[in-house]
């Protein structure tokens, strides 16, 4: 997928700009899911993944976090979580410690 550049693909030149052609990405994600939709799943997974970067973080930050998935070798990989204060996502783990628990700090004014 990255040397092909399909990650790249998914990444705006500006950041206020839209996405190269969603289009093409939904049509490169139908052919990829013809042989393996896990394929396309992963692939996607990390648009998702990356998606928060594009929105919220600084010109800097998109830079540097960015980077790996804009270059045409490596295996970059993008994670998107959510949950809240004091949740965690292994609620089904025999041993509810075993997962990860989250929790909120004040800083500053947020």
């Amino acid at each position: 997928m990255v040397r092909a550049g399909y990650l790249k693909a998914m990444i705006p030149t500006d950041p206020g700009a839209p996405f190269r052609s969603v289009l093409d990405l939904v049509i490169v994600g139908e052919e990829i899911s013809q042989g393996d939709m896990s394929v396309s799943c992963s692939l996607f997974s990390s648009g998702l993944g990356f998606y928060s970067v594009l929105i919220g973080d600084s010109p800097k930050q998109r830079r540097r976090f960015l980077a790996p998935f804009l270059a045409d070798d490596g295996t970059p990989m993008a994670a998107l979580t959510s949950s809240e204060d004091g949740g965690s996502a292994n609620c089904d783990a025999p041993d509810p410690s075993a997962g990860f628990a989250t929790t909120t700090r004040r800083d500053g004014d947020e």
